[in-house]
């Protein structure tokens, strides 16, 4: 692998990694509609490299549907996180740990419940305050 290649995946990831982290910021400020930006820009530069199914990529995905639910838009939460559970279950199959806790978010999404799960590497209390975990 040559050193120019080394050097532009380093970039990508190190740009992809503070986005997120600057969403996360923005989540725990309460500034949903620059933390939506920031995670939409970012789900945007890893679906352009990694693809729509890769792991990181459905990551991502899944934080923007929990920053949707946070903005109360529930039909827009429930469509992104439904896309990210079909993708994990074809990949993951039925009985894979991650499928289980994707379907448990999922029907919360549904029910119209407070967000409760992973959002780059955090947790969110029923408040919905961050958590490290």
């Amino acid at each position: 692998m040559s050193t120019r290649l080394v050097i532009r995946a380093l970039l990508f990831f190190s740009t992809v990694s503070s986005l997120q982290s600057l969403a996360i910021l923005y989540i725990h400020l309460k500034r949903y509609d620059d933390a939506e930006r920031r995670m939409e820009e970012t789900l945007s530069i890893q679906r352009r490299i990694l693809g729509d199914d890769h792991p990181d990529t459905l990551v991502l995905a899944h934080n923007l549907g929990e920053i949707y639910r946070l903005e109360g838009r529930n039909e827009e939460a429930e469509k992104q996180l439904l896309s990210v559970y079909e993708k994990r279950l074809a990949k993951l199959g039925e009985d894979h740990p991650y499928v289980f806790v994707l379907r448990t978010v999922f029907l919360r999404a549904r029910a119209g419940r407070p967000a409760r799960g992973p959002v780059g590497g955090y947790r969110f209390r029923s408040d919905c305050q961050l958590r490290i975990t």
